[in-house]
């Protein structure tokens, strides 16, 4: 696959006016996904044209922090505080996840264990 034809031997869609459009459909709250949809192309194309225009890349990382800023906005004014938090822990998993891991030390042997038992 090479940047003059990104999209097997077909005329490209891509266009770089799409750098903008990614992040003004971010600051609105859509996704990724979402934006394909609007372009017209799958999910799929926009992932191989992040490999191939490193532009677009770039604006797709926006993306994700323009779309966090926007749902931490709605959650923090109090607009659809369930459908922000549910965005947040979808687009944002590494800061907005009801998981915590806990690390422990310490070491207690089986032998120990049983003989503290009896």
């Amino acid at each position: 696959m090479s940047r003059g034809d990104p999209e097997g031997g077909r005329p490209p869609k891509y266009l770089p006016e799409y750098c903008d459009g990614v992040i003004e459909d971010a600051r609105a709250g859509y996704s990724l996904t979402a934006f394909a949809g609007k372009v017209g192309v799958s999910r799929n194309t926009i992932d191989n044209w992040r490999k191939v225009y490193p532009e677009f890349d770039e604006a797709c990382g926006v993306h994700k922090s323009a779309r966090c800023r926007t749902l931490e906005g709605n959650l923090m004014s109090g607009q659809n505080t369930v459908g922000s938090i549910f965005g947040l822990k979808n687009a944002a998993p590494e800061e907005w996840k009801d998981k915590h891991e806990v690390e422990h030390s310490g070491n207690v042997g089986i032998r120990e264990w049983l003989t503290a038992a009896d």
